[in-house]
């Protein structure tokens, strides 16, 4: 036999055998593992705004009420049961004007919340706002998904509250429960 006819053989063998369907089949299982992890974010975004107008006194009454011009907007997301909560971080406002000997004092009661949007524990209206407070206060409750909806702010002004500029930190608590 020639080398050229033995390549030749080898060659056509060759392809024979690789050609032949392969019968013998092994598996291995593997494990893939995940950790979720907690998702609990809470976003207020703006601020809330208020324009008091001296007019309002004008029919004799000594206090008024006034929502703020502007709303902040507050977005939960969790994948897990959560609880919103809101105080005032101080009983009173902090006062800053030309009445300051006087040591005024603005009640952070003065200050009611109420949310729209959402499914939240307090509402919008008059009667299911909350007034503020030093103790903390849940506002609303929920559950996996997104939760979105506006801060609405109203405020009581006094005609016995001094001229001046007065401000109140506000915290809101995002907890899991």
């Amino acid at each position: 036999m020639s080398r050229t006819t033995a390549l030749l053989s080898f060659g056509v063998f060759a392809l024979a055998v690789s050609a032949a369907p392969v019968r013998a089949q092994t598996s291995v299982a593997t494990m893939v593992t995940v950790n979720v992890p907690e998702v609990l974010r809470l976003d207020i975004t703006g601020s809330a705004d208020f324009t008091l107008d001296p007019s309002a006194f004008d029919g004799g009454a000594t206090s008024v009420v006034v929502d703020a011009s502007t709303q902040p907007t507050v977005d939960v997301t969790a994948n897990r049961n959560w609880q919103l909560s809101v105080q005032a971080d101080a009983a009173n406002w902090s006062y800053a004007g030309a009445h300051a000997a006087q040591s005024p004092t603005k009640s952070a009661g003065d200050l009611e919340l109420g949310l729209t949007g959402g499914s939240w524990t307090i509402g919008y209206t008059p009667a299911a706002r909350l007034a503020l407070g030093t103790t903390s206060t849940a506002v609303a409750t929920g559950g996996r998904g997104r939760t979105s909806g506006a801060l609405v702010y109203s405020l009581t002004h006094n005609l016995a509250d001094w001229p001046g500029d007065y401000s109140l930190s506000v915290t809101y608590t995002l907890a899991g429960n």
